[in-house]
């Protein structure tokens, strides 16, 4: 499944991307989140079981779309991102 977000942030925490919720203890996001003027943060959120974790890579500010493709397999979750929505890259696999 493929998802272009489009953006235009402008303050911390301005965030874009997309979310599986199964409920409040598991759950994954991935999305691009404001930072300052000369860069964002791409990043992903796994809460599983109540815990979580965050994991980022920098990204340049001028960035304003982003595709975002999950598969699944069983409770297997694959979160990749790509430009165009023709090529992506991995960024997490997780279990929930």
């Amino acid at each position: 499944m493929g998802r272009v977000s489009l953006f235009d942030s402008k303050a911390r925490f301005d965030q874009c991307g997309v979310v599986v919720y199964l409920d409040s203890e598991n759950w994954f996001k991935s999305s691009i989140e404001y930072e300052n003027e000369q860069y964002q943060r791409l990043g992903s959120v796994v809460t599983n079981q109540g815990y979580s974790d965050w994991a980022t890579t920098d990204i340049d500010a001028s960035v304003k779309s982003r595709w975002y493709r999950i598969s699944r397999r069983e409770s297997d979750y694959c979160i990749e991102f790509g430009t165009y929505g023709t090529v992506f890259s991995q960024m997490r696999i997780c279990h929930l």
